[in-house]
């Protein structure tokens, strides 16, 4: 008899553990992996937009990852500023097709081109997040297991 309660035991505590860390792995994914993501982010003087189109999700039991959801006119941009495109030709729409004729920017004089095409050079990408992700992943791991630790300290004086 006393071996089926130790069994029972067991398994509530594991139960404990695990609703512990289901209950906290949002705001440890947040610290851990987040933050430093969106430190990067500010440091490659990203815009407020792009900051706040990062957040942590929870995913599934004890499960939460970091989610880069960026979108501009109904386009998807977040793959493109993570992992950057290839070199491609831009064209004016034209006023026949709800554009305009001439394509217009300004260069880093201040000096305005028209165009009605260009090459554009592509962009090999921030990668911000994965690196954060590798960066971190270590330091939520660790941290689960100080909090697992401190936890079952606490549980033990019950």
């Amino acid at each position: 008899m006393s071996l089926e309660f130790s069994r029972l035991r067991l398994d509530n505590a594991s139960q404990r553990i695990m609703k512990f860390i289901d209950d906290n792995i949002v705001g440890w994914t947040e610290q851990e992996i987040l933050n430093p993501i969106l430190n990067t982010v500010r440091s490659l003087g990203l815009s407020q937009r792009v900051q706040d189109a990062i957040s942590v999700e929870k995913t599934d039991f004890m499960k939460a990852e970091v989610i880069f959801d960026l979108q501009i006119d109904g386009t998807d941009v977040s793959d493109l500023l993570e992992k950057g495109f290839r070199p491609h030709e831009i064209n004016a729409k034209g006023k026949d097709m709800d554009g305009a004729d001439w394509l217009r920017w300004y260069d880093e004089s201040g000096k305005i081109h028209f165009a009605q095409k260009v090459m554009h050079p592509g962009f090999l990408g921030y990668h911000f997040m994965e690196k954060g992700y590798n960066d971190n992943e270590y330091n939520l791991q660790r941290r689960i297991e100080r909090e697992t630790e401190e936890f079952l300290e606490k549980e033990r004086l019950r």
